[in-house]
């Protein structure tokens, strides 16, 4: 992993995801492999209240394998009720 910080940007290369992010969001699947060739956030630290965040991922490479249903952990804090 490497990381860059210059005014108001950080990049971040050759990052891995976390093997069971999936299954901490409450998918059914684990991760295998993962690389992030290189994700850039820049932050307008002088117009945080008009201008956005950007934030843009080069390169993702993912393998996911789906996980035995006996296995599988549903969570009760997720709500898809429309209000």
């Amino acid at each position: 992993m490497t990381i860059k910080i210059v005014a108001g940007s950080v990049k971040l290369e050759n990052l891995m995801l976390k093997n069971n992010l999936f299954v901490m969001l409450g998918l059914p699947c684990m991760i295998k492999f993962s690389k992030i060739r290189l994700l850039k956030v820049k932050v307008p630290y002088t117009s945080l209240g008009s201008q956005p965040v950007q934030i843009t991922l080069d390169s993702l490479t993912l393998v996911v394998e789906p996980i035995a249903r006996k296995d599988w952990v549903v969570s009760e804090s997720w709500n898809f009720d429309s209000k």
